[in-house]
């Protein structure tokens, strides 16, 4: 077996919906474009080969004919027949874009199941005394049957998670609570929208996408808008509602797993906190900012309690940068003024003086940090926190005091002149 990994988990589990969000986004512009080009042919088609006319009182289109009859028949019903079969590939398409969305949110939820459930799998293999005190167990005429103790085992962590995977997602946070002993309807906060979409699939597995009262119950008990949908009514599922999904299922994944990795493994929180930090920062430099903001929201008010001062400072600059990106003034000056900068190592200290706008103070930072220290040459370059520090010319001056021109590694260039030869 493949040693448990909380960060293998939570990694493989973005992956795969980084990958679905991605594939959805490229299949549904190609499968668009496609019916673009169905439609135009078809509009070309009759604008070029058919007129109205009349045959025995009803309207119908005509074969424009060149030549004699007798000579175009045979091509007429070539054109009759491409005509028929273009129509049909139009469908087609236009029934991939209808149901794409709902494919592919599917898929999200699916992989949340097999994220939670490959997330208890490796605590229960961290904490074997877990699965003890849980109460599951077998009779010795069952044990007989196994190969080994590890096959037992395996078994029997096969057969808890089995049984959360069939609750709803509700019940598997109190399932989860009560085997891991961890506050998780407090802590995790789970988008009202997650709820939302795990009631929709279920509605899409069950019930063929049919409102029912169960979903519009849980709605209401979760204050979910639903407008003015009533049992009966379908529930589609649109390019924008799976669109929405990635960042929900996302966010919650990512808390989750985040939460119970700090509460069952505590000795690895350091390693939990820098796998957070790096998480969120990336999310900031694809310009992903508002999951960003939502997840260091989370860590700014929930795990706090388990980040040292170090890192409890990291998380609170990132997230007013995130806020900054965002155009939210108000609230990055919020966060900052709510601690004292004036004793902080100058790396932080330069954080917040380019954050609060005091590019000066900043300019006259990196001078004192100079080349040895971090931020390096490439990270004033290329980290969102100086993006609009960049553009000032207190900035350049600075930069070319400490680090003359603007140059790539030689790695960098080789890297890439490899690539192109191969």
């Amino acid at each position: 077996m493949v040693q448990p990994d909380i960060k293998r988990n939570i990694g493989k589990f973005i992956e795969i919906i980084q990958g679905l969000d991605s594939a959805l986004n490229e299949s549904f512009n190609a499968l668009s474009r496609a019916v673009a080009g169905g439609e135009a042919q078809l509009q070309d088609f009759i604008a070029d080969k058919l007129e109205l006319s009349e045959l025995e009182g009803k309207n119908v289109y005509r074969f424009r004919q060149n030549g004699h009859h007798a000579d175009s028949i045979q091509s007429l019903i070539g054109s009759y027949r491409n005509f028929f079969f273009a129509r049909k590939t139009l469908e087609r398409s236009k029934a991939s874009c209808r149901n794409l969305p709902r494919t592919f949110f599917m898929m999200l939820a699916h992989a949340y199941d097999e994220y939670v459930g490959a997330l208890c799998k490796s605590l229960f293999y961290l904490r074997p005394e877990l699965l003890e005190r849980s109460g599951t167990s077998l009779t010795f005429a069952e044990l007989s049957k196994f190969e080994s103790l590890e096959s037992a085992r395996e078994y029997l962590v096969e057969r808890e998670i089995d049984s959360l995977l069939r609750k709803s997602h509700v019940e598997q946070v109190i399932w989860l609570e009560e085997k891991f002993g961890i506050d998780l309807r407090t802590d995790l906060a789970a988008p009202p929208e997650f709820i939302e979409l795990m009631e929709r699939r279920n509605l899409h597995v069950h019930n063929d996408g049919i409102v029912s009262a169960r979903y519009l119950e849980i709605c209401g008990q979760h204050k979910v808008l639903t407008g003015d949908l009533k049992a009966g009514d379908p529930l589609e599922i649109s390019r924008e509602c799976a669109g929405a999904a990635c960042d929900v299922i996302y966010e919650t994944g990512v808390k989750l797993g985040d939460l119970l990795w700090r509460k069952v493994v505590p000795e690895q929180n350091a390693k939990a906190n820098a796998y957070l930090q790096d998480l969120t920062f990336s999310l900031i430099q694809e310009q992903r900012i508002q999951l960003a903001r939502r997840l260091l929201s989370f860590a700014n008010e929930t795990l706090c309690k388990y980040a040292d001062e170090n890192n409890r400072f990291v998380f609170l600059l990132n997230g007013a940068l995130a806020a900054y990106l965002a155009n939210d003034k108000e609230e990055c000056a919020r966060m900052l003024g709510s601690q004292d900068w004036s004793a902080r190592a100058d790396i932080l200290k330069l954080a917040h003086s380019v954050l609060t706008e005091r590019f000066a103070e900043g300019a006259s930072l990196m001078r004192k940090l100079g080349r040895e220290n971090r931020p390096s040459k490439a990270e004033y370059l290329r980290w969102p926190l100086f993006e609009e520090f960049r553009k000032t010319p207190e900035f350049l001056s600075a930069f070319q005091d400490v680090f003359g021109d603007v140059t790539l590694a030689e790695g960098e260039v080789r890297t890439l002149q490899k690539s192109a030869a191969s």
